[in-house]
């Protein structure tokens, strides 16, 4: 019983130990993407990420005036132009973010 017992403390020692990596190198990994992707800002300005489409500002307009809304320009279900352009941009910066995230959660368990 006394065994059973320290090889179920070390192994929830382990899982500790694992689990407080995981958050770290999900930390991590969050603070570099943080500052590699653009921040997008919530409030109306003149602040375009560096690596939007030229139709950003566009679309932006659109929105602030109802005439589209994110929903439909992130699913790119629309004729606008602008507005697919814009998603098929959002997209890619969705797609990096989450290889960064699977990178970090194969990161904790090697």
């Amino acid at each position: 019983m006394t065994e059973l017992r320290q090889q179920v403390q070390r192994r929830l020692q382990e899982m500790e130990q694992l689990s407080a990596r995981r958050e770290q190198t999900v930390e991590a990994r969050l603070t570099d993407l943080a500052g590699r992707l653009p921040e997008l800002d919530r409030y109306r300005d003149d602040t375009v990420p560096v690596d939007a489409p030229a139709q950003f500002r566009e679309v932006r307009d659109k929105l602030d005036t109802g005439q589209l809304d994110w929903l439909t320009v992130w699913r790119g279900g629309t004729e606008d132009e602008a507005a697919r352009a814009v998603s098929v941009w959002m997209n890619r910066r969705l797609t990096a973010a989450q290889a960064e995230f699977r990178a970090a959660e194969q990161d904790v368990q090697r």
